[in-house]
Parts: structure tokens; C-alpha cells; sequence
């Protein structure tokens, strides 16, 4: 596992809480994945350290 690309889940635990939800899109991307909000905050996790937030799942491929 790639460590620059899989960010603690600590890390993305406090990104989610000091942008207090903004709403995110979480897409799949090669063989991870890319959490992004629309203020250019994003940060490449895992997707279950991000489900409780609603998000839009789209693929890329």
C-alpha cells in the first residue's frame, strides 16, 4: 500500500471535520480513490472513511 496515496484515516477523519460536510464527491480513480469538495480540498482515501457522508460515486474508466 502506497502511503502517499492512502492517507490515514486520521488525516481524512479531520479534513471531513474542519470542512464541517461540505458536501463531496468521492470517485474512483485507477486503484484508489480521490475525495474532493468543490473548494479544491482533496486528498487521495480509502472509500469506507468517507461514508457518513452523502456523496455522489461516480467511475472513472
Amino acid at each position: 500500500m502506497n502511503d502517499e496515496r492512502y492517507l490515514s484515516d486520521r488525516f481524512v477523519q479531520n479534513l471531513l471535520t474542519n470542512v464541517n460536510l461540505i458536501k463531496y464527491r468521492i470517485v474512483r480513480f485507477k486503484e484508489g480513490y480521490i475525495l474532493s469538495n468543490y473548494s479544491n480540498i482533496s486528498s487521495y482515501t480509502r472509500l469506507d472513511t468517507c461514508s457518513i457522508l452523502a456523496v455522489e460515486l461516480n467511475d472513472f474508466r
